[in-house]
């Protein structure tokens, strides 16, 4: 390593700078970027999802705005048209970044303005099949349904189960949980436990 050129000392020509913290091409450099970027948004009342931490959610009120990051790309979406720019602005005060309008492209995605909507283009073979499965299910179960009906009591009630190495080929065990609301069952769920203890 050496001084680079124009910022060379000559009363010290054998000090180089220290490296501190992860910089571009470095393996450290996604992560150190994602947390330092993630800790920002959470000072401007961000929080990521539980289920995807590159989406946060901003919600005060009944503004709402969700914020999706992919590397250093950023989709930004928001229920009033004054909320993101004032995002942006924050953004831009802390990040080196180009505003570039609207979204037209996204990770092999076009994508197409029009007064209904958008329009997401390319897809594959997959995406039908899944789409096909979606409404065979949809058509199977147009009939179903559940009802809540009056009830005496407004307590909370929930019950959950488990048995023990349930299944007989993967010896995982199926666990589930159902919650009331009175007398209504208003959320459910039944799986079998991802690891084996």
């Amino acid at each position: 390593m050496h001084q680079s050129l124009g910022f060379r000392d000559p009363d010290r020509p054998n000090h180089v700078c220290l490296l501190k913290k992860s910089l571009y091409g470095l393996k450290q450099a996604p992560r150190a970027w994602y947390k330092r970027f993630a800790n920002y948004v959470r000072t401007l009342g961000f929080s990521y999802s539980i289920s995807d931490h590159s989406l946060f959610i901003y919600r005060r009120g009944t503004s709402m705005a969700y914020l999706l990051l992919y590397v250093d790309d950023i989709i930004l979406t928001a229920s009033s048209d004054e909320l993101p720019k004032s995002i942006i602005s924050l953004l831009s005060s802390e990040f080196s970044m180009k505003d570039l309008g609207h979204l037209s492209y996204f990770l092999g995605i076009n994508v197409t303005h029009h007064a209904g909507g958008l329009f997401l283009s390319k897809p594959r073979e997959e995406h039908m099949h899944a789409l096909k499965r979606i409404l065979r299910y949809i058509q199977g179960t147009m009939d179903l349904g559940f009802h809540l009906y009056p009830s005496s009591t407004s307590t909370l009630l929930s019950y959950t189960d488990a048995d023990w190495g349930g299944c007989l080929d993967t010896r995982r065990s199926t666990s589930g949980y159902c919650v009331f609301l009175g007398d209504n069952l208003i959320s459910w769920s039944a799986k079998q436990q991802p690891t084996l203890s």
